[in-house]
Parts: structure tokens; sequence; C-alpha cells
């Protein structure tokens, strides 16, 4: 069963085209394939770049690079800012939802228990 794990890449992938459509570039289907490759391209790099902050501007640079052939237009430079943007919320609406869950959870009065 090791398809299973092309799964998530392929939602990511479609993510990224999704996101291309939502930020009003209307890319035809026969590039989306370029479209979901130069994103997780572009973070696997980004993961390999230790010398950088999580792989700040390494995954943007490289998203531009396998870009820049496919679009003429603003693409190339806006989807890689947009895909960061969207990945920065995201992690800090988790970051919240963590700290809120850790919160409640290790609240000694809301457990039912009582400490002496």
């Amino acid at each position: 069963m090791p398809w299973l794990l092309l799964i998530p890449s392929y939602r990511f992938g479609a993510g990224a085209y999704l996101l291309c459509l939502g930020i009003g570039f209307q890319a035809p289907v026969g590039k989306m394939l370029a479209i979901m490759s130069s994103m997780m391209i572009s973070e696997v790099v980004g993961f390999l770049a230790v010398v950088t902050p999580a792989g700040l501007g390494i995954r943007e640079g490289t998203m531009y690079l396998v870009l820049k052939d496919l679009s003429s237009g603003g693409l190339p430079l806006l989807l890689p800012f947009a895909a960061g943007i969207v990945n920065m919320l995201v992690d800090v609406y988790f970051g919240a939802m963590g700290l809120v869950l850790l919160k409640t959870s290790c609240d000694p009065g809301k457990s039912g228990k009582e400490s002496k």
C-alpha cells in the first residue's frame, strides 16, 4: 500500500492549484501538474535548506524558477508569496489551537480532581 503515501502529496499540490485559482489566475488544467509540482519541489528544497529559518526565501525562489516558463503574467511572482502567506496563517491557527488545548488540558481545576 505505498500508493497511499501519494494521497497527501496530491492534496497538497491540488491545494496549490486551487490557491492559483483563488488569487485570480485562470490556469488551464493542462498546467495543473506543473503548478502542483512547483509547490511540492519548493517545499522539499525549503526543508533541505538548513541555513535559512524554515526555508524562508528558498521556497519562494524555487517556486519562481519552476513557474517562470509557465506563465508570462504575474503568476510566478504572486503564487509563491500567496502560498507563503497561507502557510503562515495555517501555522498561526494551529499554534493557537495547540495553546488552547494545552491550557485546557493542563488546568487542574477543570479535570474534576481536587488537589490538596
